[in-house]
């Protein structure tokens, strides 16, 4: 496990990424006003890895986990 501060940060800018897709959507569970602006062009590419790499549902543990925690 990579525990270097850019490792972190890199996971934050991804976090934010996939809050800002969701709070997109027409039937959004929650709304992060913030979420856009902090992740970036870098988080938009980021997260279009992943997705590419592992596929939507990869990011449905953050979507659930915002809006019940």
């Amino acid at each position: 496990m990579d525990t270097t501060p850019d490792a972190v940060a890199g996971t934050g800018i991804l976090v934010a990424a996939i809050r800002a897709r969701e709070s997109a959507r027409d039937d959004r569970l929650f709304s992060d006003p913030f979420a856009a602006k902090l992740a970036g062009e870098p988080g938009r590419r980021m997260l279009a890895a992943a997705i590419a790499e592992t596929g939507e549902r990869s990011t449905l543990q953050i979507v659930v986990r915002t809006r019940f925690w």
